[in-house]
C-alpha cells in the first residue's frame, strides 16, 4: 500500500459518471483506480493486484491522541461501535497518536464478539508510521510494524501510510524498500 499511496501522491485524477476515478500518473508511475461501490457509501482503491474497500467517510483519531484532555476508554470505542454501526466503517490512526492503536484493538475485538462475521469485513483499520530518523534496518522497520499490529490487534494492516519527517535524509528509502518486502510477505 506505501507505492499505492506514493502513486495516488503523484496523480491528478479523472472521474467519470458511473462513479470510477483514474489517476492520471507521472511517466514512471502506474494508474490505480477508485470505483464507487453500488450502494455509493464505500470506494475500492485499486492498484495493481492490490485492493482497499473503504468507507467514503473516514473516521479520523487524531483527538484520542490525548493532546485534549483524558481519553474514557470504555467511552471512545462506545463512540467507535456506534459510528461503525451508522456505517462509517474507516478508522484512521497513527503510531504517534497514543492510544488510538489500542482503542481500535479494543474496539475490533468487540466487533469481532459482538457483530456478526459480515460486518467485521467492512471494518477497516488505517494507520500511519511515523519513524524517529534512525538508521532503517528490515528488523527496525518490521519491529515497528508489529508493534502497531499488535497494538491493533491483527494480524495484517488494511493500510500503512509512511511519514518522514525530513527527506534531506534518505533513510526513507532503505524503510520504503523494507515495507514493500514486508506488504509482499503479508
Amino acid at each position: 500500500m506505501s507505492e499505492l499511496l506514493m502513486r495516488l501522491s503523484l496523480s491528478k485524477f479523472t472521474f467519470t459518471g458511473n462513479g470510477t476515478a483514474t489517476a492520471r500518473r507521472y511517466k514512471h508511475v502506474s494508474s490505480c483506480q477508485c470505483v464507487l461501490t453500488e450502494d455509493k457509501q464505500r470506494i475500492v482503491v485499486k492498484n495493481g493486484k492490490d485492493a482497499l474497500d473503504i468507507c467514503r467517510v473516514v473516521n479520523g483519531m487524531w483527538q484520542t491522541s490525548g493532546g485534549w484532555g483524558r481519553i474514557e476508554r470504555d467511552g471512545a470505542v462506545d463512540a467507535m461501535l456506534r459510528y461503525a454501526d451508522s456505517g462509517l466503517t474507516t478508522f484512521d490512526m497513527a503510531d504517534i497518536y497514543e492510544p488510538a492503536e489500542d482503542l481500535y484493538g479494543i474496539f475490533i475485538n468487540r466487533v469481532r464478539h459482538e457483530r456478526p462475521p459480515e460486518f467485521l469485513e467492512k471494518v477497516r483499520g488505517l494507520t500511519k508510521w511515523v519513524p524517529p530518523p534512525v538508521k532503517m534496518t528490515r528488523s527496525f522497520v518490521s519491529d515497528s510494524i508489529n508493534v502497531s499490529r499488535k497494538r491493533m490487534d491483527v494480524d495484517s494492516l488494511d493500510m500503512l501510510q509512511f511519514h518522514w519527517w525530513d527527506y534531506s535524509n534518505p533513510g526513507y528509502l532503505d524503510a520504503l524498500k523494507h515495507l514493500t518486502d514486508l506488504k509482499d510477505e503479508g
